[in-house]
């Protein structure tokens, strides 16, 4: 790029930064990019920077609609200093790279990679970028690991306000209900061997059918009523719905399922360590690493590993608000403009013929029931997220030391001296239990409580979520801060 173009688009980045009308930043980009755009391209990707979700119908061009995502990335990126371009899946990825570079041509733009497996330092670079690239798994999990970081800004990620989506059905719909998790073992031991012998030894006298039901062949049982209330009543449990009483009640559900899984079949034991079959019933994550795996271990006998804790959580639905702008294209028969617009608060602009509308009409009657379970299992999360965000905002600010006291102040109503600052870390352990517990009894409870008891399940939450506040002003309060 010669000197005179790379000063012009100098002159665009000062630019982008102000607050005027985007499709004069996009066609002012025009000359600077490879290839003609015409004017249908231009105001679909100033749509796009607005945050639109756009289907041209079905004789749009492939590279067309390439085109109007990078352009809309390229104002954004110039506007917000970065965006993240997120598409279906791995080749998905190199077809849009392979397009940026053909359009970008030698712009001073810099196209990062972000895919699952890479090392640390290549992702930390693929998201130092001006422009990402990469699929859903691999934001969300660096986003959620990040959370976890002890001091704020030394994670591989960084947050842009903005993301174009290539395919939202398949991105954003389809896995709306997905969880990405980041697990640790806590400092403190929240459940203790002898607390999984006893859950153990309880299993035995439970009753399938009655004091417990199990989801198939397999799966995760669930206790009955009859199932609690024997569950209180032999552990003298005084408080049904609190975090202990619910955490134990999942122990309790760990070992029947201990008890229902065969060895050699779900799972084996290798050097004195249970692993799982690929073949057999048992998922990776948050059912095996925080409870269950343990569970089988007392049940086998061998050596009891640490508990996984679920310390970070971030939904689907929770990690796209996190940007202020979502765009993008679609050019599948399906739309999904209601869970788009109500779910999401993403505009759509539908462009498609009557006839190609009528074919989603068909298709959405035959998915009817999918996405009705989808977006009641989104409401069931709307407490549990907003939870987590709260838990989060205060784990964000003890983080930072600009922050920190007064994030303690407000939490426990002392002055939070520059002695006391030194202690963050030890906060961070007592949020961290805080967090771990509530993630884990959450699950739990949508488990237990799913479909029919949602209103139960949210008042459980806020009354745990209120208990662990309590405990954690209590323990930060003896740390003799002045109060005022």
């Amino acid at each position: 790029m010669d000197r005179k173009s790379r000063t012009g688009l100098d002159r665009l980045r000062a630019r982008g930064r102000t607050a005027g009308p985007l499709h004069g930043l996009v066609v002012d980009v025009l000359p600077f990019v490879i290839g003609d755009s015409d004017d249908d391209t231009v105001r679909m990707a100033v749509s796009v920077a607005e945050g639109t979700m756009v289907h041209p119908g079905h004789a749009a061009r492939v590279e067309q609609l390439q085109r109007v995502r990078m352009l809309a990335a390229l104002a954004l990126t110039l506007r917000h200093g970065g965006v993240h371009v997120i598409v279906r899946d791995e080749a998905a990825v190199r077809e849009e790279v392979e397009a940026a570079q053909l359009i970008y041509g030698r712009l001073p733009i810099d196209v990062g990679i972000l895919l699952p497996g890479q090392s640390s330092t290549q992702r930390r670079l693929a998201h130092a970028c001006d422009v990402t690239v990469g699929v859903l798994d691999a934001f969300a999990l660096d986003a959620t690991r990040d959370q976890q970081i002890a001091v704020l800004g030394d994670g591989v990620s960084r947050q842009v306000p903005a993301a174009v989506v290539s395919d939202p059905g398949s991105v954003m719909i389809l896995g709306i209900n997905r969880q990405f998790e980041q697990f640790d073992k806590l400092n403190s031991e929240v459940t203790s061997v002898g607390e999984l012998r006893n859950a153990a030894n309880f299993a035995r006298t439970l009753q399938d059918g009655v004091h417990f039901v199990a989801d198939g062949e397999g799966g995760s049982p669930r206790l009955t009523q009859m199932g609690r209330e024997k569950t209180h009543d032999t552990f003298g449990v005084v408080q049904p719905s609190g975090g202990r009483a619910m955490l134990f009640e999942r122990r309790v559900c760990e070992a029947v399922w201990a008890r229902r899984v065969v060895k050699t079949q779900d799972y084996d034991v290798v050097d004195g360590l249970v692993v799982r079959l690929p073949s057999g019933t048992l998922s990776e994550g948050s059912g095996f690493a925080c409870g269950l795996r343990q569970a089988i271990e007392v049940k086998e006998g061998v050596a009891i590993t640490d508990i996984m804790y679920p310390l970070a959580v971030t939904s689907c639905l929770e990690y796209f608000r996190r940007y202020q702008v979502v765009g993008g294209t679609s050019t599948a028969e399906l739309m999904f403009t209601a869970e788009l617009e109500g779910l999401f608060g993403v505009r759509v602009w539908d462009r498609r013929t009557t006839e190609e509308r009528e074919v989603e009409q068909r298709h959405a009657r035959d998915m009817a029931r999918y996405l009705a379970f989808n977006q009641e299992l989104a409401r069931w999360d709307g407490a549990a997220g907003d939870h987590r965000n709260a838990f989060q905002a205060l784990r964000d600010d003890l983080r930072n030391p600009s922050e920190r006291g007064r994030a303690v102040g407000r939490l426990i109503g002392a002055d939070f001296d520059e002695d006391q600052q030194t202690r963050h870390v030890e906060a961070l352990d007592v949020l961290d239990e805080a967090i771990g517990v509530y993630n884990a009894v959450a699950q739990y409870g949508r488990m237990s409580l799913y479909p029919d008891h949602r209103g139960q399940y949210e008042q459980t939450l806020t009354a745990l979520q209120d208990s662990l506040w309590a405990d954690l002003r209590e323990e930060i309060s003896r740390w003799g801060c002045n109060q005022r």
